[in-house]
């Protein structure tokens, strides 16, 4: 009884000290991304307008605001993350889509690139684990961007086969080989972006932890010059 409390502990701890990791390194962007707005409203201040002043300083407040949100939800949990991810909840799946990718507006601009969101006509209300899901799309978005040269191209499509929502995302970018999709979840494997951009190597293997936890299935197809196309699917749970 005594060794299956220490392995159920230890499992607990594991699970939690995951999530802690994903949610920091999940923080991270959004905090990143205020602080370029700021600069870019400070920089520009005389070019910027005050319609464009307006947009960057609501996405500011709405990347804040969400910043809050997650704090506020870990505290909530007393810092028991390991069944945060699982809670389900009902949402507009396209009013977060569209909230989430206008937030990344800057990145997308800050490398000129053409970003499209294509969606399908089906019920927009599902039911998941959102905070799983805002934490693996955010991260592979900002790997689409990383990783797509400046100029070029990435789209988001979204399809539903009766519960089954399947989320893909494609870029221009410089594509993996057969070995690097084979690594692609191991730790400390990241190199730099298209334009030097850095990171931790942390982000892809967490998504992958936290979408087995959840029931996320995700597919990644790529060849080196040929970009990366990404496959997302979940059921929405009724």
């Amino acid at each position: 009884m005594k060794k299956q409390k220490e392995n159920e502990l230890l499992i607990h701890t594991r699970d939690s000290l995951v999530l802690l990791n994903a949610m920091a390194h999940d923080l991270k962007q959004p905090l990143t991304t205020i602080i370029g707005f700021v600069d870019l409203c400070i920089c520009n201040m005389d070019q910027i307008g005050e319609d464009n002043l307006k947009k960057y300083l609501n996405m500011v407040l709405k990347l804040a605001q969400k910043a809050d949100q997650q704090i506020a939800l870990i505290a909530q949990n007393n810092f028991d993350l390991s069944s945060l991810v699982l809670v389900l909840e009902k949402f507009d799946l396209v009013a977060f889509l569209e909230e989430m990718t206008n937030c990344q507006r800057a990145y997308f601009d800050d490398k000129n690139l053409h970003f499209k969101l294509l969606i399908d006509e089906f019920p927009r209300e599902v039911t998941s684990c959102l905070p799983a899901l805002e934490i693996i799309l955010r991260n592979l978005i900002s790997n689409a961007v990383k990783f797509t040269p400046m100029d070029g191209e990435i789209s988001m499509e979204v399809t539903r086969s009766d519960k089954l929502i399947r989320i893909s995302i494609q870029d221009s970018g410089v594509g993996m080989d057969a070995g690097q999709l084979q690594q692609l979840y191991e730790k400390g494997r990241s190199k730099p972006g298209t334009c030097g951009e850095v990171g931790f190597g942390i982000g892809l293997p967490l998504c992958k932890q936290i979408a087995d936890r959840v029931g996320i299935q995700l597919t990644f197809q790529s060849q080196i010059g040929m970009g990366t196309l990404v496959h997302l699917e979940f059921e929405s749970i009724t």
